[in-house]
């Protein structure tokens, strides 16, 4: 037999090597590896094992942002949902009160007023700073500006801001020489000719607010008036302070379940396509229960639904 038959022969007598063959050193890797995949992929699920139940909110938390983050503008509205370590956390800190929506002047309400709207009393302290050197709410507007109020929290408070600024500033006015009074309009009870008068507004915007106003079926705040089709917002600014909104008249409340398609739709924050998507809603599930049932659906935007919720009524 020759050298190359000897060597293939020597290769052949030798004992098959498995197909999958690790060394020592290779096993002991690979086992490692595989602990530190399964150690990353409970890491999440130990932490909150091992983490305090009572921790799980942070102390300098600002009282209403969890607790009242949610809550929609209903009169006598409570807190039904708010986790129960942070309602404990509230029950420590501040006195129970029952959380409800009322008509309010922000600059006049006291701090168990604020309590009972839902604001902190941390926020409550501020807001009375503020007033005590001087500072004045002028619009809903201006809940946005005070510190430590949750964006959410004057979402909801906002509809119900009933300024009487412009009242006292009447009576003031009206100590003045009659050359130099201003004459303020009732939002809600001005007729063309009147709005007329303020600079700036000609008979055609005057026909305009008027007819705006009647569709809406009433103003609850200011801020409505510069919807108005046509109406600068310079001009709107300029007649802003002399604007009055009394409390002593409500809007009109648009029946969720008895109004038919054409109501509906002749509303300017309801038009064509909510109404239709409306009728289509009580066909297909009956009436609605709550108001706050139409954010079921899609076209009603959260923006769109704190507009339309103070025109809105179902019945009990």
């Amino acid at each position: 037999m020759g050298a190359v038959g000897k060597q293939f022969y020597a290769m052949v007598r030798q004992p098959e090597q498995p197909f999958l063959h690790f060394s020592r050193r290779e096993r002991q890797g690979i086992i490692a590896i595989l602990t530190l995949i399964i150690l990353v992929f409970l890491a999440p699920y130990l932490v909150l094992f091992m983490k305090d139940e009572d921790s799980a909110l942070p102390a300098d938390l600002p009282a209403e942002t969890i607790a009242w983050a949610d809550l929609q503008p209903d009169n006598n509205e409570k807190i039904t949902s708010a986790p129960v370590n942070y309602r404990k956390r509230i029950d420590e800190n501040e006195p129970a009160v029952t959380i409800k929506r009322f008509p309010f002047d922000p600059n006049n309400l006291d701090e168990k007023g604020w309590a009972q709207l839902g604001v902190s009393a941390k926020t409550a302290a501020t807001i009375r700073k503020y007033l005590a050197k001087g500072g004045r709410f002028r619009s809903a507007e201006d809940l946005y500006k005070i510190w430590g109020m949750p964006a959410a929290l004057a979402d909801s408070l906002k509809h119900y801001v009933r300024i009487k600024q412009d009242i006292k500033e009447m009576k003031k006015d009206a100590k003045l020489p009659a050359s130099k009074q201003q004459a303020f309009i009732d939002i809600n009870r001005a007729d063309s000719a009147i709005w007329e008068s303020l600079p700036g507004i000609g008979p055609s915007l005057a026909r305009r607010i008027v007819a705006f106003r009647e569709k809406l079926g009433g103003f609850y705040q200011l801020e409505q008036v510069g919807e108005t089709f046509g109406l600068p917002d310079s001009v709107f600014r300029l007649i802003r302070p002399r604007l009055l909104l009394r409390d002593d008249m409500p809007v009109r409340k648009i029946d969720l379940n008895a109004a038919s398609e054409t109501d509906l739709k002749n509303h300017p924050y309801i038009r064509y396509r909510l109404a239709k998507a409306i009728a289509a809603y009580r066909l297909q599930h009956g009436p609605f229960r709550s108001v706050s049932d139409i954010k079921l659906l899609q076209v009603v935007t959260d923006s769109l639904y704190r507009k339309l919720q103070p025109y809105l009524l179902v019945p009990e």
